[in-house]
């Protein structure tokens, strides 16, 4: 069983109490906290008020190429203090990129990709 220190936990002085989670594992409840966060993420903006979609109301746009990326607790608290603070901004690049080149060279087309996102 799984359980969690929570609001009306009974324990004696100086000790936690613990209250039953549902059935699912503390692994499963953590992807699925991470899973809402990341769709949190504004993609959709009508009004165009959200700094990075004034210029298209949709996040992705045709022709967009996305990468995904593990992110460590640091990497994800700091993502989630800007995001409190009204700061974040998903990494966007402008990157040249050429079906044929791919088609040459993944690894480098791949590697230019991510040079160009990350700086690198």
């Amino acid at each position: 069983m799984n359980a969690i220190i929570g609001p009306g936990a009974a324990g004696t002085a100086g000790q936690l109490g613990l209250t039953p989670l549902n059935s699912m594992s503390l692994r499963d409840q953590a992807y699925a906290l991470l899973k809402n966060a990341i769709a949190d993420t504004d993609i959709y903006d009508p009004k165009q008020e959200v700094s990075y979609l004034r210029d298209f109301m949709i996040f992705f746009k045709p022709g967009d190429i996305v990468k995904f990326k593990p992110v460590g607790r640091d990497g994800y608290d700091a993502a989630i203090e800007e995001v409190e603070r009204g700061r974040f901004e998903p990494p966007i690049r402008p990157v040249t990129f050429s079906l044929d080149g791919f088609h040459a060279d993944p690894a480098s087309t791949n590697a230019t990709i991510l040079g160009a996102l990350h700086g690198a």
